[in-house]
């Protein structure tokens, strides 16, 4: 009795483990529409959707659906501004059990933002991890933190691969500063890297109010 109890520990110990199936994506215009399956294996313990925009870009609906560590994936609904009034909107929700992220549609709302009346430093550069901010910007509802930010963007094409560093000073959501870095999100040979985030309070500003719109459908 004890060999066989033994023995049964032993297998159970040494016997692999089935790792976590994901629903995988990208596309940079809208929701996902053919989704492969992606075993998670070392990639992460965590199903990953991710809907990204930017006011700049407004033909931009980005979606992304992957496997991903447990710790970096936070539900949330994430937003920031940058100079020139460019709002940046992520919506990211997390689940842990096969293919539980193929079916979720994230469907952005459109509020009205007004000014808090806190500043922070605004830049935006792609091609380089590095920006200096000659103005401070204007911050809108939960915006309470300055957030100094670089990464890069990897995207898996047959024609025209394209890698792109990006730096980035800007108001934002206090929900944005909980990530650790650096931060990692693949998908087909699709990165983002999130190589720093550095966060402060805003400064108050005294000057009147402004409306402003972020982005949505």
């Amino acid at each position: 009795m004890k060999a066989l109890l033994s023995t049964c520990l032993v297998v159970a110990f040494f016997s692999p483990v089935a790792s976590l199936i994901c629903a995988s994506c990208l596309n940079l215009f809208g929701p996902c529409v053919n989704t492969e399956m992606q075993d998670c294996k070392d990639d992460g313990d965590i199903c990953i959707s991710l809907h990204f925009e930017v006011s700049l870009f407004p033909f931009l609906k980005i979606n992304f659906k992957s496997c991903g560590p447990g710790p970096t994936c936070q539900n949330g609904d994430y937003r920031s501004t940058t100079e020139q009034n460019i709002h940046f909107r992520a919506i990211m929700d997390c689940c842990d059990e096969n293919m539980c992220n193929q079916d979720i549609k994230i469907k952005p709302s459109v509020p009205k933002l007004v000014s808090n009346k806190l500043l922070c430093p605004g830049c935006y550069y792609l091609g380089t991890n590095n920006c200096t901010s000659k103005a401070k910007i204007p911050c809108y509802g939960e915006q309470t933190q300055c957030m100094n930010a670089a990464g890069s963007v990897q995207i898996n094409r047959t024609v025209l691969p394209l890698s792109m560093p990006f730096a980035l000073q800007a108001c934002t959501t206090p929900n944005i500063c909980t990530f650790r870095v650096p931060l990692e999100f693949s998908s087909g040979g699709n990165i983002f890297k999130l190589s720093k985030m550095n966060c402060s309070p805003a400064t108050f500003n005294s000057s009147k109010p402004t409306d402003g719109i972020v982005p949505g459908r």
